[in-house]
């Protein structure tokens, strides 16, 4: 069974197709046309590829328009978490992040030795107040995720920048936007905010998840801390030039952006004529709340039976939610059919 970071998913019993994966919160579409022709490069695979990434990291800071100096690029999102976490903190350091985080986040932070503080709130959606009100004398770092996992809301421009301004100034504010690219409206990755580092990803809205390619964005000084301890080959050849044509691909982002934005209207809706709880999200996904842990139970190895995986957030500690990752219309369709027979 594959590690899902928290959210656990209940194997097929279906004998008729493979499972389909609504669990870990894959782009439904697949990476785009550019990508999959710039990762055929077997003829030069006996090559190193560039140190540090350098061209990825180029293509990045001219991206979002920064200098290279503030860019790293690292296999996959949670190993640049673990890297910045390793580089910040000192034994004993407290690193305040949502009650309910990305299970990645608590994770990185032990591992380097600090202690994760969770910041009790009435929901369990981030809520800067409860992250401030959680804020002490040995806390360096703030970590949440924006659009925040598993539930999929988001925290608008304006409180991102209220956080970031109620921080004392040497507590580094650490944003992970893995579902950046999916938000429309006012947002914030907080690129270029003082104190701050963006951390991001290409196995989501980019749908490069094999390939293990994530890269962040601070101050030239914030990052030269996290590169001193950074491997010199960071990513393969491969993951490197493929992500790169990703990242041109305007029109794959954007039709990915579109299609999980109607997966969302549809899926909302039909989950909710079943009698389902269900938390407006910005992502991928949707974090549905059932009636109690049974229902959860039963809604889970329900569309399991039909060979679709879905999540259970019982690592999060919410044992009654499930997440839900938009799939395509027929996957949706599947679900939904087991979901209401089921409920």
């Amino acid at each position: 069974m594959q590690r899902s970071y928290g959210c656990t998913p209940v194997e097929s019993t279906s004998t008729n197709f493979q499972p389909t994966s609504l669990h870990l919160n894959e782009n439904a579409l697949g990476p785009s046309r550019a990508a999959q022709e710039a990762s055929r490069c077997a003829t030069t695979i006996h090559r190193y590829p560039t140190l540090h990434g350098q061209r990825l990291v180029d293509a990045l800071a001219q991206r979002h328009g920064i200098s290279p100096a503030g860019v790293i690029v690292g296999a996959g999102s949670d190993a640049l978490l673990r890297l910045i976490a390793a580089a910040w903190l000192v034994f004993g350091d407290e690193v305040v992040m949502p009650a309910h985080p990305f299970i990645a986040l608590p994770i990185a932070v032990c591992a380097a030795g600090g202690r994760p503080v969770r910041a009790s709130a009435p929901s369990p959606c981030p809520s800067v107040d409860a992250l401030l009100a959680a804020v002490g004398p040995r806390t360096s770092m703030v970590m949440l995720s924006n659009p925040h996992n598993p539930t999929g809301t988001v925290l608008p421009r304006s409180e991102i920048e209220r956080l970031r301004e109620g921080l004392p100034r040497d507590v580094v504010l650490v944003l992970d936007g893995a579902y950046a690219e999916y938000v429309q409206g006012d947002y914030t990755t907080g690129i270029g905010m003082p104190g701050t580092i963006a951390v991001g990803t290409f196995s989501k809205i980019y749908a490069l998840a094999a390939l293990r390619v994530g890269w962040m964005a601070a101050s030239p000084e914030i990052a030269a801390r996290v590169r001193a301890i950074s491997p010199f080959y960071p990513i393969s050849a491969v993951a490197e030039q493929t992500a790169i044509a990703a990242l041109g691909d305007d029109a794959h982002v954007h039709r990915s952006a579109t299609h999980a934005a109607r997966m969302r209207t549809w899926a909302a809706r039909t989950l909710r004529a079943i009698g389902l709880d269900v938390t407006p999200g910005a992502a991928n996904f949707l974090m549905v709340r059932c009636a109690d842990l049974d229902q959860a139970s039963r809604l889970q190895h329900a569309a399991a039976a039909a060979g679709v995986q879905i999540a259970s957030c019982a690592g999060y500690a919410l044992p009654s939610c499930l997440r839900i990752t938009m799939g395509t219309h027929e996957e949706m369709r599947v679900l939904f059919n087991a979901l209401q027979r089921a409920r």
